[in-house]
């Protein structure tokens, strides 16, 4: 068995010492060494007790553990953030035009593709979007994010699929303005919970960031003030556990691990409005260097309160 070395160096004290009255007596002292271990911050837990980061990554978001989220924001704070708007938008559409049905794949139609993109935030954002409108027919999948904001509304229970893809309930419930901040917690914790992270970046690697994500939102709310490179916040906010060592060819010629941190973490934050991103100029445009900071949102929307 694998463990930390502060942990082992416990067991092996333990294991020299004695001699021991009873099993009782070895039981007693383990449990008083092992509460004294998880209440002591660890280096590589990023300065977390063992008890801190059970907290942060074992709670279900609302009651039990470390993070709260504010979900009495107001949709004046929302108005700019690029998932929840766009979110809006294809509920706003299926509420007056469903059921949509969909496409043999269960994607959406060309057709609504097209009625949506211009009412969608990403088209600021893209502007080959505009240029595709007019030139060709446009495929769910050309869209970024529409996939995945589709499916956090279907995984999220506000779309429902009944003769088509149309709202449901909850989805109306939650579509009302005073429920903004309502709508945003439950698009947040379907994203990060329950959609397959992997698919950001189309890759298996790295199966254990999105069961300790909760540790790098944390970790983002010390790391992250100042503007940071994806590089520099994979090593302050990942926990190193939960990554996959580096491929041959990584270690043969550089660390691409950050890129998975930042198409599963960082970007997705940034859709959410909870980090800022900038693109600083490089002399080709792959060399063009992102970096991110938190935003004003970010504190209001996610607190982190330990019990002791």
């Amino acid at each position: 068995m694998n463990r930390p070395p502060e942990l082992q160096d416990l067991f092996d004290a333990i294991a020299r010492g004695g001699p021991y009255a009873s099993i009782d007596e070895v039981n007693r002292i383990l449990s008083a060494r092992l509460a004294g271990y998880n209440t002591t911050p660890q280096a590589e837990l990023g300065g977390l007790s063992p008890d801190e980061l059970s907290q942060l990554v074992y709670g279900d978001w609302r009651s039990d553990g470390a993070l709260r989220l504010n979900e009495s924001l107001e949709i004046n704070a929302l108005a700019g953030v690029p998932f929840f708007s766009d979110a809006r938008v294809l509920m706003e559409y299926l509420h007056e035009q469903g059921p949509v049905k969909e496409t043999p794949a269960r994607n959406l139609p060309r057709a609504i593709v097209a009625a949506l993109l211009p009412r969608l935030s990403l088209s600021d954002r893209w502007p080959q979007a505009v240029e595709m409108e007019r030139t060709a027919p446009i495929n769910e999948g050309d869209v970024p994010w529409l996939s995945e904001l589709r499916h956090t509304l279907l995984f999220g229970g506000l779309v429902k699929r009944r003769k088509g893809l149309g709202l449901s309930a909850r989805g109306r419930q939650l579509l009302n303005g005073e429920c903004a901040g309502e709508l945003y917690a439950e698009l947040f914790r379907t994203l990060f919970r329950q959609l397959d992270l992997r698919v950001l970046d189309r890759n298996d690697r790295h199966a254990g960031m999105q069961s300790t994500i909760v540790y790098s939102f944390y970790q983002l709310s010390n790391t992250a003030r100042d503007w940071s490179t994806s590089q520099a916040l994979a090593n302050s906010a990942w926990l190193e556990s939960a990554k996959d060592p580096p491929s041959d060819w990584e270690r043969a010629n550089i660390d691409l691990r950050h890129y998975s941190f930042a198409h599963r973490v960082l970007n997705p934050l940034v859709r959410f409005g909870l980090l800022e991103r900038r693109e600083l100029p490089g002399e080709q445009p792959w060399q063009h260097q992102v970096e991110y900071r938190c935003s004003a949102l970010f504190d209001e929307f996610l607190r982190f309160e330990f019990r002791p």
